[in-house]
């Protein structure tokens, strides 16, 4: 009976050891099944990830997460695509590569992870997107909104970097800010208007890069903006509007 005992302690010792190194190992999008990120088939551990899984999508991939979403970290490789309408939580710092995309239609993006985006993030129809739980996005490739419905800063930061261009293309096209948590927008690289009707930024801006409104309205209304120098271009075809109080330093050009 103790030999059975110490046998059956070592087996489930073990079995604990194996699904701890299961946990702790890369989790790969293979697409088995399908383009479902909730499919057990469709993932290198045969196992949907969790907070514990380090998620790679291959190059030339799609997957579609249109529910819940966890992962330690997610890289999209190459031409990888995630198409996103459910809530993706992230809790370390995360890549999407310069020639990957991210279709962000609605969800969430949450975990107080960082995700480092060099690709295209697509802001299309139809549905909420916020970005919440401390989180970080550092933007180095294009966000493009095409659609009026906005980014909601509940709880995060978007740093728009030196390279980074966030372009607000359609009436509507706002970046939101609600909530208790930061709502921060800094920008060193390039934040343009180039479609009709009125977009505004109720985000605290922190700006040391370049506006520029090449058609309709962009508005800036939070008065806890902080304008560093920077560069200003409006056309005769449009119009910035400081419907709040801005701090401003340095000099402003444009």
């Amino acid at each position: 009976l103790n030999n059975f005992l110490i046998m059956e302690k070592k087996l489930l010792f073990i079995a604990f050891f194996i699904t701890q190194v299961l946990q702790a190992q890369t989790n790969t999008f293979i697409g088995a099944f399908d383009n479902n990120w909730n499919n057990n088939a469709n993932w290198s551990l045969t196992l949907i990830p969790t907070l514990t899984n380090d998620v790679v999508i291959p190059t030339g991939k799609t997957i579609l997460l249109n529910s819940d979403g966890d992962a330690k970290s997610i890289q999209l490789e190459g031409t990888a695509t995630l198409n996103l309408s459910g809530n993706l939580s992230i809790a370390q710092t995360s890549l999407a590569s310069a020639q990957s995309t991210i279709n962000w239609m609605s969800g969430s993006i949450g975990g107080g992870g960082t995700l480092n985006n060099l690709g295209k993030m697509n802001i299309l129809p139809a549905g909420s997107k916020q970005l919440k739980g401390g989180t970080t996005i550092n933007n180095s490739g294009t966000i493009t909104q095409t659609t009026d419905w906005s980014i909601d800063i509940i709880d995060g930061t978007i740093n728009n970097l030196v390279a980074g261009v966030i372009d607000l293309q359609t009436v509507g096209a706002h970046i939101n800010a609600s909530g208790t948590g930061s709502h921060l927008l800094t920008n060193s690289g390039i934040i343009k208007k180039t479609g009709v009707g009125n977009s505004v930024i109720f985000a605290e801006l922190h700006n040391t890069g370049t506006i520029s409104v090449a058609l309709g309205i962009l508005e800036l209304k939070n008065n806890q903006n902080i304008l560093t120098g920077g560069i200003y271009n409006i056309s005769s075809e449009a119009s910035l509007i400081w419907s709040q109080t801005q701090t401003v330093s340095g000099t402003l050009n444009g």
